[in-house]
């Protein structure tokens, strides 16, 4: 009987040990087998190895990557503590990278195509040493990367000197962008009405059950929604700034931002940025409106919305494809060729915060039709942005 089937193994060729399929890495976790918390996965460029213990993995370069031990520090070899899962529990078994984010979560599912596709793009920085000369680039600016995309901009004075000109901020008295500080303040203001008075009931409900899964009727009255709005569940939803001054000097940024969005609109001596063909028709109405001295509430609100929707699919991805981000690296460049103190710029991201959840809270307010509508066109993307 033995001689007979290995008779059958040779003819049909059959392989003694069947070859395990192992997942790659950094997926799901497989239902039904234990995940270890404390694993190490290799970094070493097409490396996916993973190991439970830091002995294996130290081996591990003695044996696969002898050749570059001496290019990467002992601390920069590896990654931990990351999720590791392996088929069998004991004995010899190769362990493979898990990410746990990624349960239950479709190929379709946007999160887990941002993993998949998109922060593998995006370079870990890790931890950047303190400079120790003149010479050596401070942290944020190596973070930053202004200079990779400012250029010669940076070193040549004259150029740099109409860059930073054009991106300045224009005086309230300056005969032709000086209304757009009254202008911004009005749309500001504006939202803030939107933030008291006009937010659908809908979000309430999206806001709700965000966070714990339950529904508030639409029945709510407005003043409770008012009041549960500004903190749910402990988090800090859209917060209202009853002060004026405090409001026109968050909205001076929008102001430097159109501003420069006219000013550099025929002006290739200056950098120009790279917005959509939609967005550079709003530019071209907004200026229009500007050098008219036509207030126009409405295609200021349309152009810095684009700012916070996402990009159209066949946008390719990059830092400096995003115009908000191009013009931020513009506005740190000081006229002496530096740049603006990590203090100030930090300060300035949390208020261009506001100013983007400011534009989604008034796209909001804007849509009064039927709860479908909302929901397609408004609610599916920026419930989150509000919270």
């Amino acid at each position: 009987m033995k001689s007979q089937l290995d008779d059958l193994v040779e003819v049909f060729n059959i392989a003694e040990t069947v070859p395990l399929q192992y997942p790659h890495p950094m997926q799901a976790p497989l239902k039904g087998l234990k995940q270890h918390k404390d694993g190490y996965m290799c970094t070493f460029p097409d490396c996916s190895y993973a190991s439970l213990k830091e002995s294996t993995m130290v081996q591990h370069w003695k044996d696969a990557h002898a050749g570059h031990l001496h290019l990467y520090a002992a601390e920069d070899r590896y990654k931990h503590p990351v999720y590791v899962q392996a088929y069998f529990a004991v004995g010899s078994t190769t362990y493979w990278a898990v990410n746990p984010d990624l349960t239950d979560r479709g190929s379709d599912n946007l999160y887990a195509g941002y993993l998949r596709d998109v922060k593998p793009l995006v370079d870990d920085h890790g931890d950047f040493d303190d400079p120790l000369t003149q010479r050596d680039i401070p942290p944020w600016l190596r973070f930053a990367a202004f200079n990779d995309f400012l250029g010669d901009y940076v070193t040549k004075k004259d150029k740099r000197t109409l860059l930073v000109n054009a991106a300045s901020r224009p005086k309230r008295n300056d005969p032709v962008y000086g209304q757009l500080h009254d202008w911004v303040f009005e749309y500001l203001d504006s939202v803030r009405d939107v933030a008291r008075f006009d937010i659908p009931y809908l979000m309430l409900r999206y806001i709700k059950s965000y966070h714990d899964g339950s529904v508030v009727p639409y029945s709510l009255p407005l003043n409770d929604f008012h009041i549960n709005i500004n903190r749910i569940n402990g988090e800090k939803a859209f917060q209202i700034l009853d002060d004026d001054s405090r409001l026109k000097e968050y909205g001076t940024l929008l102001v430097n931002l159109l501003t420069y969005a006219d000013r550099s609109l025929y002006n290739d001596q200056i950098i120009q940025l790279p917005f959509s063909e939609v967005q550079k028709g709003l530019v071209r109405e907004l200026c229009q409106s500007i050098h008219t001295s036509t207030k126009n509430l409405d295609v200021i609100h349309r152009l810095f919305y684009t700012f916070s929707e996402p990009p159209h699919v066949l946008t390719s991805f990059g830092k400096w494809k995003d115009p908000l981000l191009c013009f931020i690296a513009i506005h740190n460049l000081c006229i002496t060729g530096d740049y603006r103190p990590v203090s100030i710029a930090s300060k300035e991201f949390a208020e261009w915060k506001y100013l983007i959840r400011s534009s989604i809270l008034s796209e909001v307010g804007r849509h009064t039709g039927t709860v479908p509508e909302i929901e397609e066109s408004v609610i599916s993307y920026t419930f989150i942005n509000l919270i």
